[in-house]
């Protein structure tokens, strides 16, 4: 919790004095409970500092993720409102389009209010044999590694 309201900043009083646990994590006044010295780091700054991105595409990849991480659920930017974001220009879609519809399905749910959640679970189950022939291939490709033999991918 300490990280977050260190990246994040303050939890507004309402969020933080109405969780199961808020008692135990936070004091009378929403603050931390025995943790009183904070070392707040802007994203951006642990985007330039800690991962070493450029001053100005570190303040741009923190644009985007910002509003969706707002600590107020109420105000939190949503997938489909995120859409248009100029960090997202270019950006080809995962889900497929053709032949199931499958993205255009997803773009109607997000533009109805909604996030989409349930069209991208499809999709993502749609990709598990794909994902599962990888992991086959790291981990055989792990294995002759370690008794050093490659593989003839690797050659």
């Amino acid at each position: 919790m300490a990280q977050i309201v260190e990246l994040l900043g303050t939890f507004p009083k309402h969020l933080s004095m109405t969780g199961k646990y808020s008692t135990e994590i936070f004091n009378r006044k929403g603050e931390l409970r025995n943790i009183h010295k904070l070392r707040f780091w802007r994203l951006s700054d642990v985007l330039h500092d800690k991962y070493l991105l450029a001053r100005r595409e570190a303040d741009f990849l923190a644009s985007f993720l910002l509003p969706m991480l707002d600590l107020n659920p109420e105000k939190r930017a949503t997938a489909g409102e995120m859409l248009n974001h100029p960090w997202l220009a270019g950006v080809h879609p995962l889900l497929p389009t053709e032949p199931t519809g499958l993205g255009q399905e997803v773009q109607d749910a997000l533009e109805a209010g909604g996030r989409g959640w349930g069209v991208w679970e499809r999709a993502r189950g749609q990709r598990v044999s794909w994902a599962r022939g990888r992991e086959s291939l790291e981990s055989r490709r792990s294995e002759e590694a370690d008794s050093g033999m490659a593989t003839s991918e690797d050659r």
